[in-house]
């Protein structure tokens, strides 16, 4: 029995194994995540953050809305900032183009912005949406377009109708209309291109095609008419050179094609510089009429023989009294310090005390009046002098008539009061050159 114990306690000793001190340690305790792995966890937290930030900021509302100002401004890429629901219509850049060629006017493209960062739309139906998004994460912000439709007619067959160069139908009848679109808002081009009679004739012009159902008519039409202002100008029609006005400052155009919103416009050269007129419409039913266009900040033909006209009705006042007039110096720059001012006073106070002149009147005429200058205007004027000596017992006894001619430079001032000589006066007047001179008994 006893030797039986001993193997039985010996067996049992076997099989429980005491552990080691470093096999309890293992057993006990969790495994460490290694050091680097840490890092770059926290790396990889940073960088996400980092980058939502950056993207919150860079798809944010406003900065997505500057990014399109500036696309517009430069037209680059326009057409991923706009989306239609028009079915028809589909957005690209060159869809864009006439958009782009509207807000060429900063005040437009001023009012646009402003519209879509106060109220979320601009005028003629362009609408802020939020439109899909970048990366699953950022709103992505996009502009709704309104798509408009025109109609657009000519009044003879075998007309070739264009819209942007691009031709859309030949017209068959002499009353024919189309319909156009769907169309993005925006500046367009329409031409109508035909022969009538033995013209061939083009009605061109630009529109705001800016909401539906606007009708334009392309009619081929032939219009007479003279263009009257400054000699040597050249002739502006639509904005293309049409003449060159010669040294009578009148241009006569015959049957020349008519089209809608038409406007002539001169331009002068000087001294390396243009100066642009005003430009002046031109009716369909013109029919041989004088179309006169106006300088801006330039004296008219009308105003300056008025001028000239006043002056020497006070011109004649001193020559009949002696006395100084009191207005004469208004129409001066400088007033009664300008040298011509006072060569014109003296001439006039001579003319009085010359015992052999019993009286003289003068009568004006403007022949010209041109631009010399930006606010400036050079006008050209005769003055005819009689002389009565019918008490001289010269050779010069009976009326002595002279013609002198001058030139006169007209400055644009500021506007004093009402009866400021509609806002002109005279900085110098040129030696009078002679036109012509007789004796009359």
């Amino acid at each position: 029995m006893t030797e039986y114990f001993e193997k039985q306690t010996n067996k049992t000793n076997e099989k429980v194994a005491v552990p080691q001190n470093d096999q309890i340690m293992t057993a006990t305790h969790k495994k460490r995540v290694p050091k680097w792995i840490k890092i770059l966890i926290g790396i990889i937290i940073v960088l996400m953050a980092g980058g939502y930030w950056f993207g919150n900021n860079y798809y944010g509302k406003s900065q997505q809305l500057n990014r399109m100002i500036s696309s517009i401004k430069h037209d680059k890429n326009v057409g991923s900032y706009f989306y239609s629901n028009d079915p028809s219509l589909k957005i690209t850049n060159n869809k864009m183009e006439p958009f782009v060629n509207m807000m060429k006017n900063k005040e437009r493209l001023s009012n646009f912005e402003n519209g879509l960062r106060t109220s979320g739309s601009a005028e003629n139906g362009f609408t802020l949406k939020q439109h899909g998004k970048f990366w699953l994460l950022f709103p992505k912000y996009q502009v709704l377009v309104t798509s408009v439709y025109a109609n657009i007619s000519t009044n003879h067959a075998g007309v070739d109708m264009f819209v942007n160069d691009s031709k859309v139908f030949t017209s068959t009848s002499s009353k024919q209309s189309k319909k156009i679109g769907p169309l993005v808002p925006g500046t367009y081009d329409l031409k109508a291109a035909g022969t009538v009679g033995s013209h061939k004739i083009t009605n061109e012009n630009s529109h705001d095609i800016v909401y539906s159902d606007q009708s334009y008519d392309l009619s081929l039409k032939t219009v007479s008419f003279n263009v009257v202002g400054y000699p040597e100008s050249d002739i502006y029609i639509n904005g293309k050179k049409a003449g060159h006005m010669g040294t009578s400052g009148k241009y006569k155009f015959d049957e020349y094609p008519w089209s809608d919103g038409m406007k002539v416009q001169l331009r002068y050269s000087l001294k390396g510089s243009t100066i642009t007129s005003k430009e002046t419409p031109i009716s369909e039913d013109e029919d041989g009429e004088d179309v006169t266009t106006e300088f801006p900040d330039m004296i008219t033909k009308d105003d300056a023989d008025q001028e000239i006209s006043n002056i020497f009705s006070d011109v004649d006042s001193i020559s009949s009294s002696g006395d100084k007039s009191d207005d004469l110096s208004d129409y001066f720059v400088n007033g009664d310090s300008n040298d011509d001012y006072d060569q014109l006073t003296e001439m006039a106070k001579g003319y009085y005390k010359d015992d052999d002149i019993n009286s003289v009147s003068y009568d004006t005429k403007v022949i010209n009046v041109k631009p010399s200058g930006h606010d400036k205007s050079d006008v050209t004027y005769q003055v005819k002098y009689t002389f009565d000596n019918s008490d001289d017992d010269s050779d010069d006894a009976g009326e002595h008539i002279q013609v002198f001619e001058y030139v006169a430079t007209f400055n644009k001032v500021a506007a004093e009061d009402d009866s400021d000589n509609s806002g002109f006066k005279i900085s110098s007047i040129t030696p009078g050159v002679k036109v012509s001179d007789r004796h009359e008994d």
